[in-house]
């Protein structure tokens, strides 16, 4: 909600995916963003893949959505207490973040905290960085 109120993309480039219509119905059509319940719709049409699914979920997703992984996407975690390592693992090759956000994000005044993985770019920083400068504060950290 943060990123789409920054207007630093708009909300038609954004595609979320749920496990069910109602929640996407309830939660993200408000927003304009596309919907879908197939993980892998957003990796066919998405480079900069979000995954903000809870850490009990999020194993799920990755073996999902890791056998069409292509070199062009990155993966951002929002999901608490997943470390890098195990995300590198479950997506082999593929670049990931992982990131601490707080709940005022969605209005543009939070605090997010990233680490990058060892596939990431300097270009990939600086995308991440611009993204989550649009909802608050922003500082790169070592992961421990």
């Amino acid at each position: 909600k943060g990123l789409v109120a920054s207007q630093l993309i708009s909300s038609n480039q954004i595609c979320v995916s749920a496990r069910t219509r109602t929640r996407l119905d309830t939660v993200w059509k408000e927003l304009g963003v596309n919907t879908t319940t197939d993980n892998l719709d957003v990796m066919r049409d998405t480079d900069i893949i979000f995954l903000c699914v809870k850490p009990h979920l999020l194993p799920e997703v990755m073996d999902q959505i890791a056998p069409v992984g292509e070199e062009r996407h990155l993966f951002v975690s929002v999901a608490a207490g997943v470390t890098l390592d195990f995300m590198q693992k479950k997506l082999p090759g593929m670049r990931v973040v992982r990131t601490m956000p707080n709940t005022p994000c969605l209005i543009q005044s939070g605090v997010v905290i990233f680490s990058l993985g060892s596939k990431c770019t300097d270009d990939d920083k600086k995308v991440v960085r611009s993204l989550l400068e649009s909802t608050g504060l922003v500082e790169e950290v070592a992961e421990n």
